[in-house]
């Protein structure tokens, strides 16, 4: 079920002060809390509400109608106020960027409805260490490329495996977030005696937030194995407060309340070939200083091009040397229609350019965490 809204008939409700009753999101069964307040001097003596949403077979729609109750027998002084902000408080963190290095830039208005009621936030939402990512890509030809927005320079290597293999692409424990890349190999490579890999795509991705998987397929786009979305219908939901967008047959987009956007382009492809898949981080996101995986590891890690080393050969190629990590690396300045130029490593495959070995980011399953 998905895209629930709820709403109130015959003006007997304030609309201005209901808390979120709206919901995008995937929903599986557990309760959706409305509060908000009567219209001043209303004599109503029932409220009719209406919630519309979809599920698996197409749309619904159920009105009911309660009674007003206009006298509470609680022991808790001010327990209805108390709860509604409550739901206020927590739908205003919501859609805030939690990713800060401190609670106070959430501002004002959160911290002293806080205050006010006694409210306790939970300070493990604001990560004592954030990063801004850089802008990078994960598609074919090279496989890997990472821009750095500070100096322009843009580095870029590959990864092969065989048809299958499935590799971390971005893991933040802190975010919840995980992206994991599925390789197929390109289908038109006839001759067996090549020595080196044969050419790899991405034939699906794999996208957890939260408690949620989002997987990405020639087939279709399915939330958590039940709830598959068709290609060819623009769609909008969210999935655990971030929304996917579906649009123009080949493009997704998500975007999350903390910043962290990131988008899928599908190559559409015929001959033989498999449907294949381009995965892009958004600049200036933001991410925890524990980020990880084949690109998530460069949003925090330190690189710069030797201007020194810089040299042209006999045959005009560029070569200079990278500091990544005080990591001395080799790189070949090379040229590429979708991308331009970048500075790449050739040296078995480029893997040096990783922390860690290859074989640490690969995984068992598309829905698989490193961590």
């Amino acid at each position: 079920m998905f895209n629930v809204q709820t709403s109130y008939l015959d003006d007997v409700v304030d609309q201005d002060s209901l808390t979120k009753h709206s919901y995008l999101t995937y929903y599986d069964g557990q309760d959706l809390i409305v509060a908000g307040r009567l219209q001043e001097g209303t004599n109503s003596l029932t409220i009719t509400s209406r919630v519309t949403g979809t599920v698996a077979g197409g749309d619904f729609d159920v009105e009911t109608s309660a009674p007003v109750e206009q006298t509470f027998d609680r022991e808790i002084e001010n327990y209805a106020e108390r709860g509604w902000k409550f739901l206020t408080l927590t739908n205003q963190i919501e859609v805030r960027n939690l990713q800060t290095t401190s609670p106070i830039q959430d501002g004002p208005d959160v911290l002293e409805l806080a205050e006010t009621f006694e409210f306790v936030l939970d300070e493990s939402r604001f990560p004592p260490q954030v990063i801004r990512g850089r802008g990078d890509t994960a598609a074919g030809d090279p496989h890997i490329v990472i821009q750095d927005p500070r100096s322009d320079l843009r580095i870029c290597f590959d990864i092969h495996g065989p048809q299958g293999t499935v590799v971390s692409l971005v893991e933040d424990p802190a975010l919840e977030l995980a992206v994991n890349g599925e390789m197929v190999e390109k289908g038109n490579i006839t001759n067996s005696n090549r020595k080196k890999p044969p050419p790899t795509f991405f034939g699906r991705i794999g996208i957890l937030l939260g408690n949620d998987w989002i997987s990405v397929s020639r087939e279709h786009v399915m939330v958590n194995s039940d709830l598959p979305f068709n290609w060819f219908r623009n769609t909008v939901v969210e999935v655990a407060s971030c929304k996917l967008r579906i649009v123009s047959i080949k493009v997704i987009k998500i975007s999350c309340p903390n910043g962290v956007i990131m988008k899928i382009l599908r190559h559409r492809v015929s001959h033989g070939d498999y449907d294949h898949f381009d995965f892009f981080l958004g600049k200036g996101q933001v991410f925890s200083s524990s980020v990880d995986g084949i690109i998530g590891q460069f949003q925090r890690r330190q690189m710069s091009l030797v201007k020194s080393s810089i040299r042209k050969t006999r045959y005009g190629k560029e070569k200079g040397v990278l500091l990544l990590d005080e990591k001395e690396i080799k790189v070949t300045k090379i040229t590429r229609r979708r991308i331009g130029s970048c500075w790449a490593s050739y040296a078995k495959m480029g893997l040096p350019m990783l922390e860690r070995g290859y074989e640490d980011y690969i995984l068992p399953r598309l829905t698989s965490k490193r961590v």
